[in-house]
């Protein structure tokens, strides 16, 4: 299990929260896992919290009974009330990060975070566990 919190409006501290996300998939995903799309994901999450809550993040990420990689996002931001969300449409300003995200991980779970307060996202990643190597 990856977790990790910080502060995400500093740039230092997203990045190592990245690198040590991307560690964490390199030892334990299949060879060749879409770093790409995780750092997508990660990336608009990590946005909305900017945009959206009072900085601090915290993330975490592990594996379903499946194999498949799911990623966490918990902020202590308000709340978000999705019953008139809609996706923004290609010429908007904002409200797309959520759309991306979807797109890249093929499901995106949004919440009340822990408590009901701040804002629980879940996304499935496109990543699977790789096989234990021998000791």
């Amino acid at each position: 299990m990856f977790l990790k919190e910080f502060d995400a409006a500093e740039e230092e501290s997203t990045k190592a929260a990245r690198t040590a996300l991307l560690e964490f998939f390199t030892e334990q995903a299949e060879p060749g896992f879409d770093a790409g799309a995780v750092t997508a994901i990660f990336g608009e999450l990590v946005a909305n919290v900017c945009i959206h809550a009072p900085r601090r993040a915290t993330v975490a990420a592990g594996w379903r009974a499946d194999g498949t990689a799911i990623l966490e996002v918990i902020d202590r931001g308000p709340g978000v009330d999705l019953s008139n969300w809609q996706p923004a449409n290609d010429l908007a300003e904002g409200g797309r990060g959520l759309v991306i995200a979807n797109a890249f991980s093929g499901h995106v779970n949004i919440s009340p975070g822990p408590g009901g307060r701040g804002t629980w996202v879940k996304a499935t990643l496109p990543v699977r566990r790789g096989q234990p190597t021998p000791a």
